[in-house]
């Protein structure tokens, strides 16, 4: 089988690439590659691990993984693997695929029984998970395309850190070099000194890109923590213009604006304030009352600047989102992936009305922390409980946490959605 003509995946972090033939799609959702076959049901969820020793996996570790990947599961065969290739272990069965641990797919009922056939490769440092499912009347040739898919997985001989360990080597090098500043890691890479704030996203994917330079990007870090302080004072000096098209809103919760005393804030709903940052490559500012004064604007003015921002933002980079179905239609709908903007998005009426498509005219909406919000319809008491619960939950649990309390969306406006309060 000739696989001059097929397109090459390179997984995350560059940790392996795989082929796959013309007419297969390839949609990528955080670390897991779904392919599917131009025509049918049929799907291959390539998904990529760091593990310290996979090729040393022992069977009863090989049970163990099956448990967690498939918790339900009946019919299970153990296959035999080419000794010539990477792959490790194989296996075939049934589960109801559709049954996920993330705690938001579990308000809806598990699927069918459906037949899968499961390959680990391993390499290294590198685990690859490859699932293979299908309706009982697709084609038999697919199964045959994904072995060869899988077939073609070469995993990086000199694999880059994780970035949670990258992220780590970075903060103990703060530590080293700011001993009198506090320094922590916060969720999606975000690196605090002090008071200051880097996103270092960017800096792990310049060290995905270039290896070996990891002790200069690291250097390029520190740096940046030793020049914030600058940027500070540079800052009494900028004009609008300078930073007009940068201008975003954040939410934050009014207690922490309060505290801080940092920045303009404009009261919303359930406890929240909009403020006002600029944007920079690597993190943002707060303007403060003194520079909006030097700019001779109103907040109103200074409000309407960063809502059109805001929409400007996700029509470069648009929000991926997760909707989940529920009995009467769709139910739950999140973002896929974290953003310092994501629950600010809320702010925008424009928005507002795309979620109004999916959801219904009136919804619900949970924002436990600055990155990430859940939407969901009014079609069920129970499901907004469970949501309910959740969200205070990871309120307490999340860095950058704004409100436990829920909100609700209709066509005039955004208000708290009091816990007492019926969505029939």
């Amino acid at each position: 089988m000739s696989r001059e003509t097929w397109t090459t995946y390179t997984g995350p972090s560059h940790w392996y690439q795989l082929k796959f033939p013309a007419g297969w799609s390839a949609v990528e959702r955080e670390h897991v590659v779904l392919l599917r076959p131009p025509a049918g049901n049929a799907s291959l969820q390539v998904g990529v691990f760091w593990h310290q020793t996979p090729t040393s996996l022992t069977a009863q570790k090989f049970a163990r993984f099956l448990r967690t990947l498939f918790p339900s599961r009946r019919k299970v065969q153990n296959l035999p693997v080419p000794l010539s290739e990477h792959i490790i272990f194989s296996a075939r069965g049934e589960s109801p695929l559709n049954r996920s641990t993330v705690w938001w797919k579990q308000f809806f009922h598990l699927g069918a029984w459906q037949k899968w056939k499961l390959w680990l490769v391993g390499h290294g440092q590198i685990l690859v998970s490859a699932v293979y499912t299908a309706d009982p009347d697709s084609d038999p040739e697919d199964e045959t395309l994904a072995g060869a898919i899988v077939s073609s997985i070469s995993i990086s001989d000199a694999p880059c850190d994780p970035a949670e360990q990258f992220a780590d080597q970075v903060l103990q090098r703060c530590r080293h070099r700011f001993p009198h500043r506090d320094c922590s890691l916060g969720d999606n890479l975000q690196l605090y000194v002090g008071s200051s704030t880097v996103n270092l996203n960017n800096f792990y994917r310049a060290y995905v890109d270039a290896p070996g330079q990891k002790d200069e990007i690291i250097v390029s870090i520190l740096t940046t923590l030793m020049e914030i302080p600058r940027w500070s004072r540079d800052r009494a000096n900028l004009t609008l213009d300078d930073v007009r098209s940068r201008i975003m809103p954040m939410l934050m919760p009014e207690e922490a604006e309060q505290a801080e005393n940092r920045s303009i804030g404009t009261p919303w709903v359930a406890g929240l304030m909009v403020v006002y940052v600029v944007d920079e490559e690597n993190a943002y500012w707060f303007i403060r009352p003194e520079l909006l004064g030097n700019w001779k604007l109103t907040v109103a003015e200074l409000h309407d600047i960063a809502l059109a921002n805001l929409d400007q933002y996700f029509e470069r980079q648009p929000m991926e989102v997760s909707v989940l179905e529920g009995d009467i239609g769709p139910q739950l709908l999140l973002p896929v992936k974290p953003d310092a903007y994501n629950s600010a998005r809320l702010l925008s009426l424009k928005f507002q009305e795309n979620l109004r498509g999916v959801l219904g005219n009136a919804f619900a909406v949970g924002v436990p922390n600055r990155d990430f919000f859940v939407a969901v319809s009014l079609g069920s008491n129970e499901v907004l409980t469970q949501i309910r619960t959740r969200v205070s939950t990871d309120f307490q649990q999340m860095h950058h946490p704004l409100t436990k309390r829920l909100l609700l969306v209709t066509p005039d406006g955004v208000s708290e959605l009091l816990e007492d309060e019926s969505v029939e």
